[in-house]
């Protein structure tokens, strides 16, 4: 049974082991952004504070950028107090992608009467879309460049069984800006990879095939041009890059899991967006400083690698 939305699912009446269906309900406790956030400083709290030497764990700072919900109070007025002349934010709306309201934040007195514009339109409404809900992250402004512009990778989890968890990686691709990356350039397409955004420039006819690079060449390139200079492993995508995406995948899978509806048949295929910075250091964008940044809210991907796949395994 192949649906475009788990509302069209009657998951009382599933009988286990006669249907296989590609949607797992609630999975936007994953790709949600907003939900993925709250979830993660819960598993932290509650799951990794208390472990000891646990080789999979990672804490939220090691990966996720500097994030606040703008719809809460409290996180809305630590942003703007932590808000200084210089800064670049990047706000975006916690259930929408392919790059759909996403806009930079360099003025916070600008920020400040945005802000309140949008308190005032609630207060005439008697329910609030769930696409009114923003989360707001310090922009990363030193990212690894190729041949000057700013790219991303995009890699797939697979959750292919939930009776019993069996979650696999699958080897993505990088995505290119078309235009080359200034922190100062006000144009979104020098910054925000997806192909959604980039097509929308006059220079994708021509230049798309430029767009997508695979691993592979991803790989060739930091080896031959980056390695040298960062005193990196030979085959660090295929090393030390991958290694780290595979265990933010697998921590927030952990942490969304018990959301999840555990029957079997359900399955469901998710895009990681990750960003590395100028430091060759690994976070997640959805995904500041030296990280590499894994960008929230890439469900449900339908693009295919060709590389192997390979198991993650939750605990």
């Amino acid at each position: 049974m192949w649906v475009d939305n788990w509302k069209q699912l009657s998951v009382v009446d599933m009988k286990e082991g006669r249907f296989m269906v590609n949607r797992i309900p609630k999975s936007t406790m994953l790709t949600n952004k907003l939900s993925l956030l709250t979830n993660l400083q819960r598993y932290e709290r509650v799951s990794l504070s208390c472990t000891v030497n646990n080789q999979l764990a990672l804490w939220l700072y090691e990966f996720v950028p500097e994030t606040y919900r703008l719809d809460d109070q409290i996180d809305r007025k630590i942003f703007l107090d932590a808000f200084k002349d210089g800064d670049i934010w990047i706000c975006k709306p916690a259930a929408m992608n392919r790059g759909k309201g996403i806009y930079l934040v360099r003025d916070v007195k600008q920020m400040r009467e945005t802000l309140a514009a949008r308190d005032e339109r609630k207060k005439h409404r008697s329910t609030c879309p769930v696409t009114d809900d923003h989360i707001i992250q310090r922009y990363i402004m030193n990212p690894l460049l190729l041949d000057w512009r700013k790219f991303d990778i995009r890699a797939y989890m697979l959750v292919a069984s939930m009776a019993p968890y069996l979650v696999l990686y699958h080897e993505g691709y990088a995505r290119l800006c078309l235009l080359e990356y200034d922190c100062h350039e006000r144009n979104l397409m020098a910054h925000l990879t997806n192909q959604f955004v980039q097509r929308q420039s006059c220079a994708y006819v021509s230049g798309k095939e430029n767009t997508v690079w695979s691993m592979d060449r991803l790989n060739d390139y930091i080896n031959l041009q980056v390695a040298p200079h960062k005193n990196l492993e030979h085959d660090w995508v295929f090393n030390g890059l991958t290694k780290r995406m595979k265990q933010i995948m697998l921590q927030c899978f952990q942490a969304v899991r018990n959301h999840f509806v555990s029957k079997i048949g359900f399955f469901e295929l998710y895009g990681f967006d990750f960003l590395v910075d100028s430091e060759m250091n690994v976070s997640d964008r959805r995904s500041s400083g030296s990280q590499l940044i894994c960008s929230w809210g890439g469900g449900g991907g339908r693009e295919d690698g060709q590389e192997s796949t390979h198991v993650l395994t939750p605990t």
